[in-house]
């Protein structure tokens, strides 16, 4: 495993291989994960400061691993309406 210990070390990787991990078979399921939801309540003019916030929605056991929900919400800066929502799953299997 690569470590990087800071964004100067991140930068200096641009555009190296940082390796592959073994096959994994993929079925139905698996397949049917990515983000949903997917939403943009409020455009988000130039000059606009934004922040990302992540929530833990849920994590379930699956047979073939955990199913690991996220929420995320881009806040705007001084908006009640946040520029963008959305859930992410992602299926989390043992090495």
């Amino acid at each position: 495993m690569i470590v990087v210990g800071s964004l100067a070390e991140l930068a200096d990787r641009v555009g190296d291989d940082l390796g592959s991990s073994d096959w994994k078979t993929i079925d139905q399921p698996m397949i049917d994960y990515g983000l949903s939801k997917v939403r943009f309540p409020a455009p988000v003019p130039a000059g606009s400061r934004v922040r990302l916030r992540m929530t833990v929605a849920s994590a379930e056991a699956q047979a073939a691993g955990t199913l690991l929900c996220r929420g995320y919400t881009m806040e705007l800066e001084g908006s009640q309406k946040p520029a963008m929502v959305a859930e992410m799953m992602t299926l989390i299997v043992a090495a």
